[in-house]
């Protein structure tokens, strides 16, 4: 997937700033086209009937105008999206079906499309075509991001002249996403499987590896796909969405999710959590449960009825499965529990005298963050419940630390080369994110290096892309749905 992603984006390159500049739109639809149609062409009717529903639908609600009917137009369209994917779904996770490519992300941009329609935050695009070209668009197809229609077509449809310059950034970001998923997150894929299949006859201390490698892999694949497709968009002047925000800088599992998948959450944020928190029943509900409960937690209940829905779905949204339902709603527990606590934690400052800003006290955060993040992504890991209960168990049983003590240990079912690279590859991240935390550009950065040692470090990094790629053979994505 990664190989022929690479070769697609060289291709639109090429022909986008060729053609004049009125059907440059175009040559983005045709490229889209055939992408889709090259990874399943037996699958494309959703597609289509996605966009044919989400389509008419929106040119329905710019007609009416009475509130009943837009309703109606509203609930048919939902029914008629979420259902097919529904069934597709189940039938994927049930019994082998194979999904098609991207459903699960042009199925919430199709429906997120509607409800701006229905209040009015924009019109409804006349050109289905146009339209199309924004829910197929390929450098989002395959994992996102969920992208609204008002933001990305100001860039998707209109026509950009070349710049070196946004060549140069884009050429960067790509490389560098190529590093994270070639590098980082195939190699350590072969160490987290591992452990995971064999984890009955596992240790702590590797169930505590496999947890922290998954983790890993999981930001350096999904992550370098978005820094591949970004950087990529970014060359013909396209601005796809931003996913990532240096999540492991979080302090907390509610901020976490606001640095990682960024557009999923903004959508169930926007089109979920809100709308059902201020839902007169739930605040009815909010005002009934204060005589309850008390005043503070009666005013959070809408809030917290709406993070009920909003996890539970997320949950479903990523596998129709116990296990996925169970994953969704330990983040929802974390985040109440993180509110909740807070008057407790401001009083442990006050205690301990530790300022909130305290660089110790930040690092503590930022490492339990990430350690709830990893302990918790092994119940969507896992097959099962019951799986992941038995993995729980194992971490916190016959520790051997001499594991620790060789590098050959730690990453098991591993090349002694591939070790290291993944090594110098995790380094790289971690300076590249401190930068962009810092709101500094990677070129920026390369730029102050002389020119020799910054042309043998481009040398050098293209050495090692291709020989990674030629050897991982440049595998699927993590978060692609089929």
């Amino acid at each position: 997937m990664l190989i022929k992603l690479c070769i697609y984006i060289l291709v639109l390159t090429i022909v986008y700033f060729l053609v004049p500049n009125k059907v440059k739109w175009c040559a983005v639809l045709a490229t889209s086209i055939v992408f889709y149609l090259s990874v399943g062409i037996q699958f494309s009717f959703a597609i289509i009937f996605t966009a044919v529903v989400t389509y008419t639908a929106g040119r329905l609600l710019m007609k009416e105008n009475e509130r009943r009917k837009k309703r109606l137009i509203l609930t048919i369209s939902f029914l008629l999206c979420f259902g097919m994917w529904m069934v597709l779904k189940v039938f994927h996770d049930f019994n082998g079906f194979v999904m098609p490519l991207g459903i699960s992300y042009y199925t919430l941009m199709g429906t997120g499309y509607l409800v701006d329609i229905y209040h009015k935050k924009y019109p409804a695009e006349k050109n289905f075509l146009k339209y199309f070209s924004y829910l197929s668009f390929f450098l989002q197809i395959i994992q996102g991001p969920v992208s609204r229609f008002d933001s990305l077509s100001k860039t998707l449809f209109t026509p950009h002249s070349f710049s070196i310059e946004r060549l140069y950034e884009g050429i960067l970001r790509i490389a560098f996403g190529i590093i994270k998923k070639c590098i980082i997150a195939d190699r350590l894929a072969l160490s987290a499987n591992y452990i995971f299949a064999n984890y009955q006859n596992m240790n702590g201390i590797y169930m505590f590896l496999g947890m922290i490698f998954w983790a890993v892999e999981l930001y350096a694949d999904f992550s370098g796909y978005m820094d591949i497709v970004n950087g990529a968009a970014y060359i013909l002047g396209i601005e796809n969405a931003e996913n990532f925000r240096q999540p492991f800088f979080a302090r907390s599992i509610e901020e976490f999710w606001r640095r990682w998948h960024i557009s999923l959450g903004a959508w169930f944020r926007d089109y979920m959590f809100y709308p059902i928190s201020i839902s007169k029943w739930a605040q009815k509900a909010g005002k009934k449960a204060r005589s309850v409960v008390g005043t503070k937690l009666g005013r959070l209940l809408p809030s917290f009825i709406a993070l009920f829905f909003v996890w539970s779905a997320t949950g479903l949204w990523h596998g129709v499965s116990l296990h996925f339902l169970f994953w969704g709603l330990m983040q929802m527990v974390v985040i109440m529990s993180g509110i909740l606590l807070a008057p407790v934690y401001d009083k442990v400052h006050s205690f301990f005298r530790v300022p909130a800003d305290a660089w110790c006290w930040k690092c503590f955060q930022m490492l339990r963050t990430f350690l709830l993040f990893a302990f918790m992504e092994i119940m969507s890991q896992a097959g099962s419940v019951t799986e992941a209960i038995s993995m729980y168990g194992k971490i916190f049983t016959s520790w051997n630390i001499a594991v620790l003590r060789n590098i050959s240990t730690i990453f098991p079912d591993m090349l002694q080369i591939d070790r290291y690279l993944i090594l110098g590859g995790m380094i790289l991240i971690l300076i590249v994110d401190i930068l962009r935390e810092k709101k500094i550009k990677l070129s920026t950065f390369l730029m102050k290096i002389p020119m020799i040692p910054r042309y043998v470090i481009y040398i050098g990094v293209c050495y090692v892309i291709v020989l990674c790629a030629a050897r991982s053979g440049g595998g699927g994505f993590a978060y692609a749905t089929y």
